[in-house]
């Protein structure tokens, strides 16, 4: 149930995604749905949202394995848009779409999405420190790379073309390889 709510929110969002809907598309029977959800769904997409984040993060972490700070963001970048054309540009990211319709009316998910970006933005942070960064100027340049890949991952599912994530990850790097070698 969890990874189908995570498969569903990234194609139609929360709102449109229904009870139902996830029932049948996860092939679960209906009866188990009150028994691991009690606190409906609104549980189920606060759970969805933790495993999206920790997906995410771990291939962040992936990509940075034996790689420069540089290389790791392309890798995570190239990483999502192939995924991106995978799914046909029916997926994209697990948080984004969640985020933007409960942040003002559900606190818990809203409060799971944040968490699940402010893990993608340590995981970057932390790798820019380990190269030398200051704590600082690692966080700013983290905080870009996570909302250059939000827009970048918007842009690519509206045009139907990898190219924004991919041009996207090209600048990055450039400016992170510059304020490595400052």
């Amino acid at each position: 149930m969890i990874a189908t709510a995570v498969t569903l929110f990234q194609r139609q969002g929360y709102r449109a995604t229904t009870w139902r809907g996830l029932v049948r598309e996860a092939d679960a029977p209906w009866g188990s749905v009150q028994h691991h959800f009690p606190g409906g769904k609104e549980q189920l997409a606060v759970a969805a949202v933790e495993l999206g984040g920790t997906v995410v993060r771990e291939a962040i972490v992936a990509c940075q394995q034996d790689a420069a700070p540089p290389d790791a963001i392309r890798a995570w970048f190239e990483l999502s848009a192939a995924l991106l054309e995978a799914s046909s540009y029916e997926g994209g990211c697990p948080i984004a779409a969640v985020a933007l319709e409960t942040a003002s009316d559900v606190p818990a998910i809203a409060s799971a999405c944040e968490a699940a970006l402010a893990s993608w933005v340590e995981a970057v942070a932390s790798d820019l420190r380990d190269a030398g960064l200051e704590d600082v100027r690692a966080g700013d340049l983290a905080v870009l790379a996570v909302a250059a890949f939000e827009g970048a991952v918007m842009l690519a599912r509206l045009r139907r073309s990898t190219t924004p994530l991919l041009r996207t990850a090209a600048l990055l790097a450039d400016e992170v390889e510059r304020a490595i070698n400052r």
